[in-house]
């Protein structure tokens, strides 16, 4: 199947003007060398034109309708220069301000380091004139050189319209190439922006799963919380024990002391007169606790001194 071309091809010549596909365009190429056509000459050039509506069109123009120049240049144009050199050659060739020009160029390499340019202009009211048929009917409209589209280099099939773009005549813009740096340096913004994003969207679901798992942990401590606080509260219990016991005077005589998680068994050896004050003292740091005791009898210490002294078992409960 044959490909359908993104564009067609008006080639002008004296007799008219005859509109083509892109693969038959050099068919139609006339290579005249005749001056271009008087006004009246153009318009009735443009009468005999049949253009349907179509959304791209290259114009092929006879290098006789245009002004042609060639140049040698005893050095190496830099590329970013080039388009500056064809237009002042343009604008001194064609006697027009250089913003009312519109120009190609085709360079060359010459021996001895020598750079040809060849320079292609035309005005830009006579380009105007000549693309007057196609303007309400055509979306973009080129205007392309014959000796610039003869390029046996290139097959036809090549011929984008990028191609064709390169070839075709144009108005210098000092700013071009600051505008087409913007639209990379936006680009390059643009992916800048996009990574970040990205990076950041990532980051941010690598922190909520970070926090999630945190949440976790957290139920898992808060859960296990009840089983340490009454770890807590055992380890309290033998700490207040020992409290009791290094607080005694020392009348009392610690006789044994045998200490579980919640209960404590204390044998104590004092004098009558000190074990109520004693309890009762008791009693009142610890108020929740539960107090049992058991008195064994009581001895005399010595007999100059009949200082009643008891045996007691006092048992200890923590609260629960």
């Amino acid at each position: 199947m044959k490909r359908t071309p993104n564009y067609f091809v008006a080639v002008y010549s004296a007799q008219g003007c005859e509109i083509c596909s892109p693969d038959n365009a050099i068919a139609h190429l006339s290579h005249e060398t005749d001056e271009a056509p008087d006004d009246q000459q153009l318009l009735t050039i443009q009468a005999s034109i049949n253009a349907a509506a179509k959304s791209r069109l290259v114009i092929l123009l006879p290098d006789a309708w245009l002004s042609v120049t060639e140049h040698q240049i005893d050095h190496q144009v830099p590329p970013k220069l080039l388009p500056l050199a064809a237009l002042s050659y343009a604008a001194e060739a064609t006697f027009t301000p250089p913003e009312s020009v519109m120009l190609n160029y085709q360079q060359s390499s010459l021996p001895s380091k020598q750079t040809g340019l060849t320079v292609f202009a035309c005005s830009v009211a006579w380009a105007e004139q000549l693309r007057r048929p196609f303007q309400t009917k055509v979306d973009t409209c080129l205007l392309v050189p014959e000796s610039q589209w003869h390029d046996d280099t290139v097959p036809v099939r090549r011929r984008t319209w990028r191609y064709c773009q390169k070839k075709s005549l144009f108005v210098y813009q000092p700013d071009q190439d600051r505008r087409r740096q913007g639209r990379r340096l936006w680009w390059c913004l643009l992916v800048l922006s996009l990574i970040l994003n990205t990076a950041a969207g990532l980051y941010f679901l690598s922190l909520k799963h970070t926090t999630e798992a945190a949440q976790v942990a957290q139920q898992a401590t808060l859960n296990s919380q009840p089983e340490w606080f009454h770890s807590t509260q055992k380890e309290g219990f033998v700490d207040a024990i020992l409290a009791l016991m290094q607080a005694l005077p020392r009348s009392v005589r610690v006789l044994s002391l045998v200490g579980e998680e919640e209960r404590a068994e204390l044998r104590l050896l004092l004098p009558a007169s000190n074990l109520e004050p004693l309890l009762s003292n008791w009693r009142q740091q610890q108020p929740n606790w539960q107090w049992q005791w058991v008195e064994h009898g009581s001895v005399a210490i010595s007999p100059t001194q009949p200082v009643e002294v008891v045996n007691v078992s006092i048992t200890i409960l923590a609260s629960e």
